[in-house]
């Protein structure tokens, strides 16, 4: 290890005189650099989220407006249909077979006449 250390002490002896920067100018430098380091690292390996909804999962949008007592759902990956009490509360365009991310909750009374596996309240939907 000792020789490591000596070897780097030598390097940035000769990187300041190539730059002919004094201490406190290297001093700065380290800094901005291990600044930058740390951003990058945090841009480059933070999580990819799957969407800005946390415990999301994945759906269609399917609109079923020619059935009576129906309207647009919310298809899942299974096949289970969601009837959404609140989609007109956010902003995603309505369009036939949309992927999103939604999270959801199942409101304590809720009925309707379409034949939904679930009503729900949507927390948050994405596109995906």
């Amino acid at each position: 290890m000792k020789k490591f250390t000596d070897w780097h002490k030598l390097q940035i002896g000769k990187l300041k005189n190539i730059l002919r920067i004094d201490n406190y100018q290297m001093l700065w430098i380290s800094f901005l650099k291990g600044l930058l380091l740390g951003f990058l690292i945090c841009i480059l390996f933070r999580p990819c989220s799957k969407s800005e909804c946390n415990d999301s999962v994945k759906g269609k949008l399917v609109n079923l407006t020619g059935l009576e007592g129906c309207g647009w759902m919310i298809e899942l990956n299974n096949g289970n249909r969601l009837e959404p009490r609140n989609l007109s509360d956010f902003n995603i365009e309505l369009k036939e077979s949309k992927k999103v991310w939604v999270s959801y909750h199942n409101p304590l009374l809720a009925g309707t006449i379409c034949m939904a596996d679930e009503i729900i309240d949507i927390d948050c939907i994405t596109e995906r």
